[in-house]
């Protein structure tokens, strides 16, 4: 049985995908890392739907800085990161790239 998963590691690489491609600029602020978005939705249309989840709905310009121990972008990363965790786990299931086996259960901890 093979287990995968999403997490931190796939949402900074979806980030840095997506700075490379030009949708987001990444820039480290002392220990803070601020994420702009660039171009709004032309920017994120060319990229693949994993690192599209990850696009900010407020639209060009927009930041969103990560900072440690601080509660409300803790929770922003948290949902950023629930979303890419389920768009992950549709993706596969819908293109057959996994099956499911065993019982349901076992199922609920991927979600």
């Amino acid at each position: 049985m093979l287990r995968e998963r999403v997490g931190r590691t796939e949402l900074v690489a979806l980030l840095m995908h997506a700075a490379e491609r030009g949708a987001v600029r990444l820039e480290r602020q002392g220990k803070d890392w601020s994420v702009t978005d660039r171009q709004g939705p032309a920017g994120w249309a060319g990229l693949d739907e994993a690192t599209g989840t990850l696009a900010g709905a407020s639209g060009p310009g927009t930041t969103f800085v990560a900072r440690r121990k601080d509660t409300t972008s803790g929770e922003e990363l948290k949902e950023a990161l629930a979303r890419l965790t389920n768009r992950t786990k549709n993706w596969a299931l819908g293109d057959g790239l996994v099956v499911s086996a065993g019982p349901p259960a076992a199922w609920a901890a991927w979600s």
